[in-house]
């Protein structure tokens, strides 16, 4: 399904808000794989971390991918928006619980990705959403339940 909008629940601190067009997206791999993501996401997170890779966005023309992964023994979502493009880029990642207030966030300018962002959201749907440049793709109400299959 593809829509256009505004990322509106992007924020960083208690009164800034970002706007951006927004691309709801097949969910497919091409840039960061899913295999990459899982490394980084259990790599950085503290403690011992079983991520898996649940499904990817596409960035609007071909600048990336946004990754959510889940791991099941913490109840925990990560994120991470990896860029296609070469040199450093401005990107960013968020994740949230849908409807909530709560949005972790990576944001700047990178060379290979940003993030990860990591939310313990079990029993709770979250939104996810990632941009490179000036392109942004997001997702919402996605891994609902305690088990990543209930949507």
């Amino acid at each position: 399904m593809v829509a256009t909008g505004v990322r509106r629940w992007l924020t960083w601190g208690a009164t800034a808000v970002v706007t951006a067009g927004l691309v709801l997206s097949a969910n497919t791999a091409a840039y960061g794989d899913e295999a990459q993501a899982v490394q980084v996401c259990n790599s950085e997170s503290s403690g011992e971390t079983n991520y898996e890779w649940l499904e990817s966005l596409t960035i609007p023309d071909g600048l990336g991918t946004v990754h959510l992964l889940w791991d099941d023994t913490t109840g925990t979502n990560c994120a991470m928006t990896f860029g296609s493009v070469s040199g450093r880029t401005y990107m960013d990642v968020g994740l949230q619980h849908t409807g909530g207030d709560n949005a972790v966030w990576d944001h700047g300018d990178f060379t290979q990705y940003a993030g990860p962002v990591y939310l313990e959201a079990n029993f709770v749907c979250v939104d996810y959403t990632g941009a490179v440049g000036d392109r942004s793709a997001i997702d919402e109400n996605r891994r609902c339940g305690g088990n990543p299959g209930l949507e």
